[in-house]
């Protein structure tokens, strides 16, 4: 990958995580806000599915998690709780720290 490619991807991945942010604290104030839910699991499809195209294999297996999770929120089969989104927080960050890593040069 050369350098531009990884400074677009690392920008574009930046963007959605902000928007993935933005929608998390939407759904955290409101668990039943439908449009933030959606949101947040179409942004995490997202970054799983650009991680993934990448090669960043570990950046993808870590967002297709976070996914997962966030699947069972939006289908009901799990309730938004604070620790629920304490452990979607944690997940984000870690990704952001995965982009930092790529950002550096690092696979």
């Amino acid at each position: 990958m050369n350098d531009d490619h990884r400074t677009t991807f690392v920008s574009e991945t930046r963007e959605h995580i902000t928007d993935l942010n933005n929608a998390l604290l939407a759904l955290e104030d409101d668990p039943t806000d439908a449009e933030a839910m959606d949101a947040v699991f179409r942004t995490a499809h997202t970054l799983k599915g650009n991680f993934a195209a990448m090669g960043f294999t570990d950046a993808s297996s870590l967002a297709h998690a976070m996914e997962d999770l966030l699947d069972e929120m939006r289908t009901g089969e799990m309730t938004v709780s604070s620790e629920v989104m304490d452990v979607t927080f944690d997940a984000v960050d870690r990704i952001e720290a995965a982009v930092g890593a790529i950002e550096a040069g690092e696979d």
